[in-house]
């Protein structure tokens, strides 16, 4: 996951890492860190739950 490409939203979990959209369920989808810029320090992202419209069907 690229942190660089996040909103600070994103980052601090109130929207869902990958459609940028409000949380009301989430699920988590690991912690991650940048090399550089604004956050190089470990954020755990989040998603909707329980699937996030971003990701194709399976």
């Amino acid at each position: 996951m690229d942190l660089a490409r996040l909103t600070m939203d994103q980052i601090k979990g109130s929207t869902c890492a990958l459609c940028g959209k409000r949380l009301y369920a989430d699920r988590p989808l690991g912690t991650f860190t940048a090399t550089e810029g604004a956050c190089t320090e470990p954020a755990e992202l989040w998603a909707c739950a329980p699937t996030c419209s971003a990701l194709p069907p399976r």
